[in-house]
């Protein structure tokens, strides 16, 4: 990781795009700079006209400054594919473009959508820069050609600054690498676009206060193929967000479920977390276990009560998995079905989670442990079982939005130092090893109990579990208990 250089160095060349000698007496072109290296971008073209949709009379060519272009920019048919810049608070649809080796910039409000955009093949490399005030809609409706392995750069510093509207399916190669540069709060929402691969290589972090955490969303999606890797450099900004703590940089990782990335050396933690709606990247300055402000992995969590909620705005459940109290679903322990669901963010913030639901059968009811307070503890209130019909409860969580997940799951009784019967989970038998310290799996037979009810202490294997990854086929987790019949 040493071995890079700085993102000045190594983007340099953007400086000398549409960089060819002209004449002393030629206009000098149009200077921008990218909002998310620092470098400069030199346009051929600058729009000046006032209408909703472009024209050849709308463009001002670098070598006259006056509005009389000597050929059509990006115009249908016209094969000039010289970088275009759109600087001003212009509400624009382009015609049919053929990108070739498009070069693009918006800034200052220009707002523009492309209906058809094809053929992005040339040897030159393309670019869209779409600044914190402007946003680019490609639609992308077409059947072009994509290919020649060329790369294309977004330069986003807006929120959702470039939004795909539409799928893009080639006819031809799909060898282009379409790479991601974000700053501040750009993000891009995307659609199912058929490049050769799609690379998250820059994104910019903000502290929110000293040694604490900040998050942000990288990728917003809205179709059903999500494949991004990540070969990133991530600014860490301070609480001003503006200077800049460190970069920390990420080897590439497909982020198809939930992958945690370290550097190098000892700078922090980033976090990729991928789920049906988005990538959100976390960042953990210095020692998670000493940071003021936590990052809590998004995550649906359930507190089977006996009447009495979860009041306490200090986090609960144990260790790393706890989240703060207000954040819990909370369900009375009888048989029935919870279908409104939070889900938590990185802040500990719960926000519906639409298409998700709980149900609990095969229990006899809530029961209590009388020495813990219902406000503050998972374990005051649980869903009870009973020799014969009860002696197997089950809790099944639907629509789970995450590619892949892990649960905790906790358990409890009103007595202490009671063992556990086995549990089964999405089908496989699991029961705790002393020995080993591990969960292990099991033939799921009386003989196979495991841990102690405890009041008191938190314990793995103890009075909780926590499963291996599960990789999520059909949106749906089950668990169920196995009573012990000496319990």
């Amino acid at each position: 990781m040493k071995e890079r250089t700085t993102w000045s160095k190594r983007l340099r060349p953007l400086a000398l795009f549409g960089a060819a000698a002209v004449g002393l007496s030629a206009w000098a072109g149009f200077d921008m700079t990218n909002p998310v290296t620092g470098d400069t971008e030199t346009y051929t073209y600058k729009y000046v006209g006032q209408s909703s949709t472009w024209t050849a009379a709308d463009w001002q060519n670098d070598a006259d400054p006056v509005a009389n272009p000597d050929n059509d920019p990006q115009t249908p048919g016209s094969n000039v594919w010289d970088p275009l810049l759109i600087d001003g608070a212009y509400t624009l649809t382009a015609p049919t473009l053929e990108g070739w080796a498009i070069r693009l910039g918006l800034y200052n409000g220009a707002q523009v959508t492309v209906p058809t955009l094809n053929k992005i093949q040339a040897g030159t490399t393309m670019w869209f820069t779409v600044d914190a005030t402007s946003k680019l809609t490609l639609s992308l409706p077409g059947t072009g050609h994509l290919g020649d392995n060329q790369n294309v750069n977004f330069y986003v510093a807006a929120p959702q600054g470039l939004v795909f509207n539409s799928n893009f399916a080639t006819s031809q190669n799909d060898t282009d690498t379409f790479n991601y540069y974000l700053a501040g709060s750009g993000s891009v929402s995307y659609q199912a676009i058929s490049a050769g691969s799609h690379v998250i290589k820059q994104a910019d972090v903000a502290l929110s206060g000293t040694s604490q955490v900040a998050s942000k969303t990288l990728v917003s999606f809205t179709s059903t193929t999500k494949t991004f890797t990540a070969d990133a450099a991530i600014k860490v900004y301070g609480i001003d967000g503006e200077t800049e703590v460190e970069t920390v940089y990420l080897a590439t990782v497909n982020t198809t479920g939930e992958t945690t990335l370290t550097t190098s050396d000892p700078v922090g933690t980033v976090e990729l977390v991928k789920t049906s709606t988005g990538i959100d990247l976390y960042y953990v300055d210095g020692d998670p276990s000493s940071i003021v402000a936590k990052t809590y992995r998004p995550s649906i969590s359930v507190n089977f009560t006996s009447g009495t909620a979860l009041s306490t705005l200090a986090d609960v459940g144990v260790g790393d998995y706890a989240i703060p109290g207000t954040s819990w679903n909370n369900l009375i322990g009888n048989n029935g079905t919870l279908s409104t669901v939070t889900q938590v963010d990185s802040t500990g913030a719960a926000s519906t989670v639409a298409g998700v639901g709980v149900t609990i059968s095969g229990t006899r009811g809530y029961w209590t442990c009388g020495s813990v307070t219902a406000a503050t503890d998972l374990r005051q209130g649980y869903i009870d079982d009973a020799a014969g019909a009860n002696a197997s409860p089950q809790v099944v969580v639907s629509g789970i939005p995450y590619y892949s997940y892990y649960a905790v799951v906790y358990f409890s009784n009103n007595s202490a130092n009671v063992n556990f019967g086995y549990v089964t989970i999405n089908g496989t038998n699991y029961k705790w090893d002393s020995e080993n310290s591990e969960l292990v799996e099991c033939e799921g037979t009386s003989s196979d109990s495991w841990g102690a009810s405890s009041p008191t202490a938190w314990t793995e294997g103890g009075n909780y579990i926590v499963t291996p990854t599960i990789v999520n086929a059909d949106g749906t987790f089950t668990v169920v208990g196995h009573r012990l019949t000496s319990a």
